[in-house]
């Protein structure tokens, strides 16, 4: 395709530094010289969107004269890459976490894929370039199965079910990554919320099990 003739438009170019859920108690309450903390690394990869598409990831960097810029590391080519590559991670972890559970338990769930955006409230870890969001209930329940607990699907996770899921997901999710040693896992809200994914899996007529983001 000859873009000679569009190369003049101009686009809308942003990149995202940080971003949390806040309550409305809370926002009422800042005034001057309040400090809102973010979970991100201060030098960690951000994304940049044009036209609210991501095409790229790098580092933010402050030139000579005080201007902040962005340093360039991956450039997304294949626009379709992100979601190729989400749905073979998604693919990867529905089979790991239905092995491992049928190995624990002798009973492997099964695991449908609903494509539509949902807010779900849970835990969200970030897998390398992948963010998931497993459900309170689906938490507690595998967290049970690992540790021994009652069984319970709490809508909130309690403490005992925060540290037992992050190990659990250090060791399922974590040998995905196998082949990838620089895929660090990242506990992005480990007092958990509530995430809007692109995507989320259903288990036992159709509880939320966790979404992709």
């Amino acid at each position: 395709m000859d873009l000679k003739g569009l190369e003049d438009i101009k686009l809308n170019v942003r990149v995202v530094l940080a971003e949390r859920e806040m309550t409305l108690k809370e926002i009422l309450n800042l005034d001057v010289n309040s400090m809102i903390g973010f979970l991100n690394k201060a030098n960690g990869i951000v994304p940049l969107y044009v036209n609210n598409i991501k095409i790229a990831e790098g580092y933010v960097v402050v030139d000579n004269n005080g201007n902040i810029g962005l340093r360039i590391v991956n450039v997304i080519n294949n626009m379709n890459a992100d979601a190729d590559n989400r749905d073979n991670f998604a693919d990867e972890l529905v089979k790991l976490l239905s092995q491992t559970i049928n190995g624990m338990i002798g009973v492997g769930f099964e695991f449908n894929k609903i494509k539509e955006k949902k807010k779900i409230k849970g835990l969200r870890y970030k897998i390398g370039k992948h963010e998931i969001v497993f459900s309170c209930e689906f938490a507690t329940k595998i967290s049970d199965m690992f540790i021994g607990g009652e069984g319970e699907e709490l809508s909130e996770c309690n403490d005992d079910v925060k540290d037992n899921l992050n190990e659990i997901v250090s060791v399922i999710v974590g040998s995905i990554n196998h082949k990838n040693k620089n895929d660090e896992i990242e506990f992005v809200n480990p007092d958990g919320g509530t995430f809007e994914c692109d995507e989320y899996f259903v288990y036992e007529s159709n509880k939320v099990a966790f979404g992709l983001k």
